[in-house]
């Protein structure tokens, strides 16, 4: 099987959008110089911010979970949690999109939770089912999270380290790593004053 190896660094930009529901995630990425290759586009993955999101109040009820034990990541006390998107539900956490369609698509997987904070540390997903009209038949993911203190404006906020995501075809494995570095934290408020037009 023919092996492709392409490497890029990127601007990365995620917008959680407003407090208020539904929460929306927007992502951006533009290709740094040195970075040329037209290919990257098809190949890098979207979504990985938003898969600890499945604990968010307002995804939170899309999954059947349960609680499958204390144990240690990276020797931190943690408890294990399974989770399944629900029989029923439209998929709300995850798409898989081609140039005409978007493919909204069940999780399934474990998170590896602090047991003194709560903070996801450790998240692996799969696909419930296999996308079968763009002949998808499983997306693995892994990704670790760690603390990431903003010191412009004194938050500390747990975000993807390092990610690694197996894609495979019907006749293609994709295998896509991606390291997250050099965060900044951006918080925009604005407040509009609509005023009806006076009469004449």
């Amino acid at each position: 099987m023919p092996q492709t190896s392409l490497a890029a660094k990127f601007d990365y930009v995620v917008d959680f959008g407003e407090k208020s529901e539904p929460l929306k995630v927007h992502e951006t990425r533009t290709r740094l110089a040195g970075t040329d290759d037209g290919h990257l586009s098809a190949v890098v993955d979207k979504g990985l911010p938003a898969l600890a999101l499945i604990f968010y109040p307002a995804l939170q009820s899309d999954y059947e979970m349960r609680c499958e034990g204390y144990t240690k990541w990276n020797n931190q006390p943690a408890w294990v949690v399974h989770f399944r998107q629900m029989k029923g539900k439209r998929p709300r956490t995850a798409k898989m999109e081609t140039a005409t369609e978007v493919y909204p698509y069940g999780l399934k997987g474990r998170a590896w939770i602090a047991a003194d904070s709560g903070q996801v540390m450790h998240l692996e997903t799969n696909l419930v089912e296999a996308i079968l009209l763009i002949d998808l038949q499983a997306n693995g993911v892994s990704v670790d999270y760690a603390p990431v203190k903003f010191q412009s404006q004194n938050v500390e906020i747990w975000l993807p380290r390092f990610a690694v995501a197996y894609t495979d075809y019907d006749k293609r494995r994709m295998i896509t790593e991606h390291t997250f570095s050099d965060f900044q934290l951006f918080s925009v408020q604005t407040q509009q004053v609509i005023q009806k037009p006076k009469e004449p």
